[in-house]
C-alpha cells in the first residue's frame, strides 16, 4: 500500500467506526480530527499512543473528553490503526524511520492480533489527559 492511501483509508477506518478507533503514531494528522468528529459525537470510544515529545492538539476535536484516552510512550516501533472493522500497521524502514506504507485488513484474525499488539503497548504507555 502507498503512504497517501493508506492514510485516506484511516480516515474512512475512523469515521466507519461504531465501537471503538484504536491508535498508535508518530503524530496525528489535521484530516484525522475531521475524520473523529461524526463518530465521537456518536460516542465511539478513542484510544491514542503517541511519543511524550509530541502530543496532539486535541482542541479541535469535537465531543466529550470520557470518549478519549491518550498514553504516550517513549519510543514508537510500530505504527497500528485498529477498529472492530479493520486493522492496519505501518513498519520502520531498514534506516529505522517510519514508513507510512503498510499493511491492513478487514480479516478477524489479523484484526485480533493488531488489537493484541495494540494493548501489548498501551498497557506500558502513561496516561495523561487530552483536554
Amino acid at each position: 500500500m502507498d503512504t497517501i492511501e493508506n492514510m485516506n483509508r484511516a480516515d474512512r477506518m475512523f469515521s466507519e467506526a461504531e465501537k471503538y478507533a484504536w491508535v498508535m503514531g508518530e503524530k496525528v494528522l489535521e484530516s484525522t480530527g475531521q475524520a473523529m468528529a461524526e463518530p465521537i459525537s456518536k460516542g465511539v470510544k478513542f484510544r491514542f499512543m503517541f511519543y511524550e515529545c509530541l502530543l496532539p492538539n486535541f482542541n479541535h476535536v469535537p465531543g466529550e473528553a470520557p470518549h478519549i484516552e491518550l498514553r504516550t510512550f517513549t519510543d514508537i516501533p510500530i505504527i497500528i490503526v485498529c477498529t472492530e472493522k479493520e486493522a492496519g500497521i505501518c513498519l520502520p524502514s531498514i534506516e529505522g524511520r517510519m514508513d507510512y506504507a503498510g499493511f491492513h485488513s478487514k480479516n478477524q484474525m489479523f484484526i485480533n492480533w493488531a488489537k493484541d499488539l495494540f494493548l501489548h503497548y498501551w498497557d506500558k504507555g502513561k496516561p495523561c489527559n487530552p483536554t
